[in-house]
């Protein structure tokens, strides 16, 4: 089946296994297997970091999002890939603020919420930074208002 749809398209960076596997999923009968059998390390110098700081993930969704909208009939590519952009326009955003906590690098926040907004409409990009203030608000309210009051 792999080498039948072409394998890795190489013009993707981040989302080639991603694309792959939609490709077969609209030929082909797949299985989930919801434990997990494979594991990697995550590190600030993998390739893909490097990739999530520049933003090249959010675009590489992206483009793959369009790809696979004509790989579904009609109605129901165009469906799919809006409801695909509006979860990544808010992965983007989430992307955004992961790095603003964990390196402080403006630059890679700036370019997570650049192609967050460029992925997905006005609205979806309103509406996940909508989401990620609501669950900032909730987390403090957590964190400081539902906490036990010493007697």
């Amino acid at each position: 089946i792999y080498e039948r749809i072409g394998g890795f398209d190489e013009g993707f960076v981040y989302a080639s296994d991603w694309d792959m596997w939609k490709r077969i999923a609209a030929r082909y009968p797949l299985w989930y297997e919801p434990r997990a059998l494979a594991c990697y390390r995550r590190h600030a110098n993998s390739q893909t970091a490097r990739l999530r700081r520049s933003g090249a993930t959010i675009s590489d969704l992206g483009r793959s999002i369009a790809r696979s909208e004509a790989l579904l009939p009609g109605k129901i590519g165009a469906r799919m890939s809006a409801r695909a952009r509006r979860s990544y326009a808010l992965f983007a955003v989430e992307e955004a603020v992961a790095l603003a906590r964990s390196t402080g690098d403006m630059r890679a926040v700036f370019a997570n919420m650049r192609e967050g907004r460029r992925l997905g409409s006005n609205t979806d990009f309103i509406f996940a930074l909508a989401v990620m203030s609501g669950r900032s608000v909730a987390s403090v309210y957590r964190r400081y208002c539902l906490r036990e009051v010493p007697r």
